[in-house]
């Protein structure tokens, strides 16, 4: 898939940074070592920026956010334990992607895994 690396929130005109770090494998059109390091230097932002909440999870608990305003991810677990999850989004809240080859916006790209 490839999605927009930033796009704006129609409601608001707001900027959305959408990048995911750990699927990303390159920037469309930058398939070269400019677009590694920008795409690098994304990824360092987002994974040390000093204003990150990192939730403890305890059975029972249900955690909601809004995903135009908070870049989140999830950890995983140990293999030898089970996790259960849901996930539900309101309708028409994404379908900025496409498949690689596709017709394209303007603007940077990212090619995810």
């Amino acid at each position: 898939m490839v999605h927009s690396m930033v796009f704006v929130q129609e409601q608001t005109k707001r900027r959305v940074l959408n990048v995911s770090p750990w699927f990303a494998v390159g920037i469309e059109g930058m398939e070269n070592a400019e677009g590694d390091a920008l795409l690098e230097e994304v990824a360092q932002h987002i994974a040390n920026c000093p204003a990150k909440y990192i939730h403890e999870w305890k059975l029972g608990q249900r955690v909601a956010w809004d995903n135009w305003r908070m870049l989140h991810n999830a950890a995983g677990c140990p293999a030898d334990q089970e996790r259960y999850m849901l996930s539900t989004t309101i309708d028409g809240d994404y379908g900025l992607g496409r498949v690689e080859g596709e017709a394209s916006v303007e603007g940077l790209k990212y090619i995810a895994v």
